[in-house]
C-alpha cells in the first residue's frame, strides 16, 4: 500500500469517527474501497475542498430533489455514483460487489431517513 492510500485511508477514518450517522460512516467505507484501487482516488480523497460530512450533504441534497411528499427512493447505485462524481472517483470495476460489501460494513441497519 502507498504512502498516499495509507494518508487517506487514515484522513477518511478521522472524519467516519467524528461522525454520528450511519450513511456517513457507511460512505466512508465506500471512499475507502476507492482509495485502495489508486493513488489518484486517494489523492482525490484528500482534497482540502472535499469531506466526508460534505459528500454526506450533498447525498442528502440529491435525494431531496427527487422526493415526492417527503419520501425518496433511491438505488444504491445512484447514491453511490453520488459519492463518486462527488469526489471525481473513477468506477471500480466490481462495483455490484463493493457496494454489497459496504453495506455488510455499516454500523447497524439504515433507514431510508438516513438519505434524505
Amino acid at each position: 500500500m502507498s504512502e498516499i492510500i495509507q494518508k487517506a485511508i487514515t484522513h477518511i477514518d478521522e472524519q467516519a469517527e467524528k461522525a454520528k450517522d450511519a450513511l456517513s460512516k457507511t460512505i466512508a467505507q465506500y471512499i475507502i474501497d476507492h482509495c485502495l484501487s489508486s493513488d489518484k482516488n486517494a489523492q482525490l480523497a484528500l482534497d482540502s475542498d472535499k469531506s466526508l460530512k460534505k459528500c454526506a450533504t450533498q447525498v442528502n441534497a440529491n435525494a431531496r430533489k427527487l422526493a415526492t411528499g417527503g419520501c425518496a427512493v433511491v438505488e444504491d447505485s445512484v447514491v453511490w455514483r453520488w459519492v463518486r462524481e462527488y469526489f471525481g472517483f473513477e468506477e471500480l470495476q466490481s462495483n455490484a460487489q463493493t457496494a454489497a460489501n459496504t453495506q455488510t460494513a455499516a454500523s447497524g441497519p439504515i433507514s431510508l431517513l438516513d438519505y434524505m
